[in-house]
């Protein structure tokens, strides 16, 4: 019996995350078309459109094309259409996180899937080169998803463009992200590295504001003279280095945080000589210091610390921005400073967060030691 009706008859079905539909020509050959939404009610509205624009039955003959002539133009402001669908839901990207993609798709997923023929790119495919990132490269969870969003992204556009019938990263089961292994300085490590000379002053005050205010290095790469006010730094702007461009904060939104007295002297010969919109981390106040050199020149100091791994090189989960670890431990464990002040100084958006860049030490459990030897002693 023929399932073919007319031009509008359909069956409705869904295939991994996105609804689609099953149409049957007038020889009863079946085709599936898919709408490219993750909601029956919203594909349903799909239907209906394409069915009042006589769309239905799409017929015209799909082209395989090659991913590397497909993604030619992904993640180029301007000639992305994956960017432009973004923008028009009101999900548009930072600048960062596009030059991000772009880099990731132009350096790794190009090279790899590049002579792949759109519909030749499978989740056996995708898992191999998941594998090889893991097993060969040796990178983590975090960072393959980073680098597979692209292609993830660019299948999808191609279901929407029709020139595939579904994404194979339906059959995908997502890296889980690894536990983050950053650690906090400790006060000892702080005073040590503070201590002693420092190649660079610019890395050294760099270094010592983070300690001081647990701000992140694109934002201290950003303040200017005019952030300085009294004995509070202002904090409205991030400096992305990839892509040299000054932007807003990562939570869009201004604070402000105090600064002791005893490096307003280090900061006044930063704003030296300076204009109120000249950067203070600058010779010149127009090229901002770089945040690679401030990097060596604290990897440098915490060698001739000792603060290193086995091997003899700078402990790996210290970083510049173990600062903000430490800045955001010290406040809580040993300042007694709540976590609502210290949230709203720091810029955590959560409790959550806030509890991410927390590191308790057997030391900061010597309360609980108290209070236990308190129990015993009462009986």
């Amino acid at each position: 019996v023929s399932m073919y009706k007319d031009e509008n008859h359909y069956t409705l079905c869904r295939r991994g995350k996105l609804w689609g539909y099953y149409w049957y020509d007038s020889n009863n050959k079946r085709h599936y078309r898919s709408t490219g939404r993750k909601t029956k009610h919203e594909a349903q509205k799909v239907i209906n459109k394409r069915i009042a624009e006589g769309d239905l039955q799409w017929k015209e003959e799909k082209k395989d094309v090659l991913f590397k002539d497909y993604a030619a133009n992904f993640f180029i402001q301007g000639k992305c259409p994956i960017l432009k669908e973004k923008e028009r839901t009101g999900k548009g990207l930072s600048p960062t996180t596009i030059y991000n993609y772009r880099k990731h798709l132009v350096s790794e997923l190009l090279p790899y899937f590049g002579e792949y023929l759109l519909g030749n790119i499978t989740d056996v495919v995708i898992k191999k080169y998941e594998d090889n990132l893991k097993e060969e490269r040796g990178l983590k969870h975090k960072t393959i998803n980073q680098i597979i969003f692209p292609l993830r992204a660019s299948l999808d556009q191609a279901v929407r463009d029709h020139k595939i019938e579904r994404n194979p990263f339906e059959l995908i089961i997502r890296m889980k992200d690894e536990e983050s292994t950053k650690k906090a300085f400790t006060l000892e490590q702080v005073q040590k590295l503070l201590g002693g000379e420092w190649k660079s002053e610019m890395s050294r005050i760099a270094f010592e504001i983070g300690i001081m205010t647990g701000l992140r290095i694109g934002e201290i790469q950003a303040l200017r003279v005019r952030s300085i006010k009294d004995d509070m730094i202002e904090i409205s702007e991030n400096y992305s280095e990839g892509i040299n461009i000054v932007k807003d904060t990562k939570n869009h939104k201004t604070r402000y945080i105090p600064f002791p007295e005893p490096i307003r002297r280090d900061i006044e010969w930063l704003m030296k000589d300076k204009g109120p919109d000249d950067f203070i981390l600058s010779i010149d106040g127009k090229t901002i210091f770089s945040r690679q050199s401030v990097r060596n020149d604290l990897k440098a100091r915490m060698v001739e610390e000792g603060i290193v791994g086995e091997d003899g090189k700078p402990d790996k989960d210290l970083t510049f921005h173990s600062t903000r670890h430490f800045f955001d431990s010290y406040l809580y464990l040993k300042a007694g400073v709540d976590k609502e002040k210290i949230m709203s100084v720091i810029g955590h958006q959560s409790e959550e967060m806030f509890r991410h860049y927390l590191h308790i030490r057997k030391e900061d459990l010597d309360p609980i030691r108290e209070a236990q030897n308190k129990i015993l002693e009462a009986n």
